[in-house]
């Protein structure tokens, strides 16, 4: 079959059935390349950005790029259905892609997904699967050689490495169907932020359809109880010696201590200006680490842990335990790893559920010279990469029509059905029209199919007035300057193959010197280390993809 790959082909791209995550997947070895480089037939034309027409319009309006997301103090009611003939043939379609929540109500006795299969026309088959068993699992399908219609080849942070031999080899080249105006077909995959679609490309081919949600804003947040603040009086923070100061005014060992959890550096690396990633000056990489606002960053970091305004564990605190110290009280200002909205949401509806109090706001990144703000770092545009097995052109289009429908956004009845389920069994109607589901609506309606494709970013919120007007605002405010990552379409088949173990070595022994088991004088000695081990490799890599993609 020719959507079949050999388990000859598969050892080659995965080395053994190991799948890693890699900083950034664009285009295959053996040379370095960029998406959308030249070709003999000329640069390979993204799909148009073309807004659903008719959508009901929300409160405050987004922007085409994903970076504001449109807000609705009310869930809308006047819905449109933008995909009104079933895209499906009848059969079985099977995907693959991980889940973030439990296993959901199985399809036989599941209203909502019976509906969806319904209105696609066809059996939609995801299986649940976690992210933390999804390489191995993905490894697995694939090594098996028969590969389902729909396969996340890379999702959140995990990703195949030589991502781009494998879409060459065994999945479909999408550009005769989305590229340009053609994308126009499927009404709801032109409506996502044209940032989301460059990571698609490889080989000057669109081999992809991104997951978009959260893609420009998988940047550093750092979150604070301002219901503390407020009550200390403290309004505002705009250098690192307030920074210090509050933290000292707000610690209380053995209580509540002012800072925890142990990824602030990412965000003190903006707060100091450290590039997002790497620096690009005259076709030459600077990774973020071998700058001195970098080292500064890291060396204020310590002073803070010599300070003792840490909690003693955040060495160690990452991830759900780090949470729950966190919504417990533990901290007052918790770092968290991504700006997306789904997990600034989540934050928000946690923290108001443990302390009505809490008041959750993120803190704007400020100057290391006190004179504004500092800017914002931008993510790649996608958090997933969504690829289709090669088929006849009959059957990608019908894959296609699928994967429009799960794209749907809010101000649709398809987005309302895979959000709520279905009115009654799984969903009733507040006051305000707002959907509130039931017991039965919890679980039936976490079946993946956001990993899939998913709408792009909105702000609602059936049980707090102030999360759409506030986190709206928020936005404005933190991306309203910005530094995008100057490797965003770029590959480097170093960094795809090590960059991860490289990466976390490198910040092993930088946590290390963060938390006091090392001296700040052995930074440069890390470094070193890094560039020799791979670093310097990755930078040529970059540097030859970079002046690829100006000529």
């Amino acid at each position: 079959m020719t959507g079949d790959i050999s388990r000859r082909t598969f050892l080659r791209i995965a080395v053994g059935t190991t799948v890693l995550p890699v900083l950034a997947a664009c285009t295959p070895s053996p040379a370095p390349t960029v998406a959308g480089s030249s070709a003999p037939g000329g640069k390979v034309q993204l799909p148009s950005y073309v807004a659903l027409p008719n959508l009901p319009p929300p409160d405050l309006p987004g922007s085409p790029d994903g970076l504001l997301a449109p807000g609705y103090q009310k869930y809308p009611s006047n819905l449109i259905r933008s995909v009104p003939q079933p895209p499906g043939k009848g059969g079985d379609i099977n995907a693959l892609t991980v889940s973030l929540s439990p296993a959901p109500t199985p399809l036989e006795s599941n209203p909502t997904w019976q509906q969806v299969n319904k209105e696609i026309g066809a059996t939609l088959r995801i299986p649940s699967i976690s992210t933390a068993d999804y390489p191995t699992r993905l490894g697995t399908v694939l090594s098996g050689g028969d590969l389902p219609d729909i396969i996340a080849a890379a999702i959140f942070s995990t990703t195949l490495p030589n991502i781009g031999d494998f879409l060459n080899s065994a999945c479909a080249d999408l550009t005769p169907y989305l590229s340009g105006d053609a994308v126009k077909d499927y009404p709801n995959l032109a409506n996502l932020p044209s940032t989301a679609w460059p990571p698609m490309v490889y080989n000057n081919k669109i081999m992809a359809v991104p997951v978009a949600a959260g893609g420009v804003r998988t940047s550093p947040l750092l979150l604070s109880r301002s219901g503390d603040l407020e009550k200390a009086g403290i309004t505002k923070i705009s250098s690192p010696d307030e920074f210090m100061g509050v933290c000292k005014q707000l610690n209380n060992p053995g209580t509540r201590w002012a800072l925890g959890a142990n990824t602030l550096i990412n965000w003190l690396a903006m707060a100091y200006g450290a590039p997002n990633s790497w620096a690009v000056s005259g076709g030459k990489f600077t990774k973020d680490y071998e700058t001195a606002e970098f080292k500064a960053a890291v060396a204020y970091h310590r002073a803070l842990w010599d300070a003792g305004l840490f909690h003693p564990d955040s060495a160690s605190l990452s991830g759900s335990p780090a949470g729950a110290a966190y919504y417990g009280g533990k901290w007052v200002f918790s770092p968290h790893a991504s700006w997306s909205l789904v997990a600034y949401q989540t934050a928000w509806e946690r923290a108001n559920s443990a302390d009505p109090e809490f008041k959750p706001r993120p803190v704007l990144p400020f100057n290391k010279d006190g004179t504004g703000r500092a800017a914002q770092y931008l993510g790649l545009g996608s958090t997933g990469t969504i690829a289709l097995k090669k088929a006849t052109p009959d059957r990608i289009k019908e894959l296609l029509g699928i994967l429009n429908y799960v794209t749907a956004p809010v101000g649709t009845a398809e987005a309302l059905l895979m959000q709520y389920g279905v009115e009654g069994p799984d969903f009733s109607r507040d006051g305000n029209g707002n959907p509130q589901p039931t017991q039965g609506g919890l679980t039936d309606t976490i079946v993946p199919w956001k990993n899939i494709g998913g709408p792009p970013d909105y702000l609602f919120s059936s049980s707090s007035a102030e999360f759409v007007p506030v986190t709206y605002q928020a936005q404005k405010e933190h991306f309203g300057s910005t530094v995008p990552n100057p490797i965003a379409g770029l590959y480097s088949p170093t960094d795809s193959s090590k960059g991860i173990q490289l990466k976390n070595a490198f910040i092993d022994k930088m946590n290390d010197i963060l938390f006091g088991r090392t001296p700040v004088s052995t930074y440069d000695d890390i470094v070193k280390e890094w560039r020799a081990n791979g670093g310097d490799t990755i930078r040529s890599e970059y540097e030859k993809a970079f002046e690829q993609a100006k000529a």
